[in-house]
């Protein structure tokens, strides 16, 4: 996993939807952080290496694999979860759930125990956080296409020095092979001349 990424991630539950605004730390300590906005409030919570070693235990998968689950069914919901966000008082709970082969009922993946902000933040938080990385990505973008042109440019200059040398190897190529012809004719003559000189002592 990525370390210092955000995702934001919407979960359709029963009777409500929230939002998760996910920081994966990845520390000594904190797989994440996550802060969750329901329609009144803002809750807080992280998922520490402890209790994600201890839920990985429960459902039988290997380090990797597991956080790699955890990873993807945060940031993308899908119907192989359930997800799960009770509320009491000032504290929550957010669980995910996940099917197993041969479990008939849908096992605790991991979950989160949340704190009610003393302050609560507006949905505007997310909306302003997600339109930050949307400039920050254009940005990126444009620097990709920057070089992608810088690139272009470049390999269109080697391509051209390629076809000089081509064109010079061609020409390298065609004076040796002039050069050899006329030594090659030059030891033909001089190995005539020998014979006929053979012939000729030959008949005296």
């Amino acid at each position: 996993m990525a370390k210092g990424e955000t995702t934001v991630s919407k979960f359709n539950l029963n009777e409500i939807s929230i939002y998760a605004k996910i920081n994966w730390l990845n520390t000594e300590t904190t797989v994440f952080q996550i802060k969750i906005f329901d329609d009144t409030n803002t809750w807080s919570g992280s998922f520490s290496n402890e209790l994600a070693e201890e839920c990985r235990k429960d459902v039988l998968e290997k380090e990797d694999e597991y956080y790699r689950h955890v990873k993807n069914c945060l940031s993308y919901p899908n119907d192989k979860y359930i997800y799960d966000f009770k509320v009491s008082q000032n504290t929550a709970t957010f669980k995910w759930k996940k099917h197993f082969e041969g479990v008939s009922a849908k096992l605790v993946h991991g979950y989160v125990n949340l704190d009610k902000d003393v302050v609560t933040e507006s949905k505007n938080a997310i909306i302003d956080y997600l339109i930050n990385e949307n400039t920050l990505q254009r940005k990126e973008i444009d620097k990709c296409d920057l070089r992608i042109k810088e690139m272009t440019l470049k390999i269109d200059e080697l391509k051209e020095e390629l076809s000089k040398f081509a064109e010079m190897k061609i020409a390298m190529e065609d004076c040796l092979y002039g050069k050899f012809l006329s030594i090659l004719n030059t030891k033909k003559s001089r190995i005539q001349f020998l014979e006929d000189q053979l012939k000729n002592y030959e008949k005296i």
